[in-house]
């Protein structure tokens, strides 16, 4: 897979959490910051399928209602959208 670079901008004590978790898990090695970057990335969209089951009720509602004349105006309650 092809890597490729952002920029982000952290708050000066996340930074030096960052830097800090890099060096303890991989040493001075290169790619190290990216390396816990993605771990985290990886670990919050693990943990997050409640979200993702959430988009998906809303595309199949959009999917169903798609050119049956709706407009954009038929209601729905928060309930039938999204999982409690």
């Amino acid at each position: 897979m092809v890597s490729r670079p952002i920029t982000l901008s952290l708050k000066e004590d996340v930074e030096r959490e960052l830097r800090r978790l890099a060096l303890q898990k991989y040493g001075r090695s290169k790619g190290a910051l990216a390396k816990v970057v993605e771990e985290g990335v990886r670990e919050v969209a693990k943990n997050n399928t409640k979200v993702d089951r959430g988009w998906d009720k809303i595309f199949a509602v959009m999917k169903e209602i798609e050119g049956k004349g709706y407009g954009g105006l038929k209601k729905y309650k928060r309930e039938e959208l999204y999982d409690r």
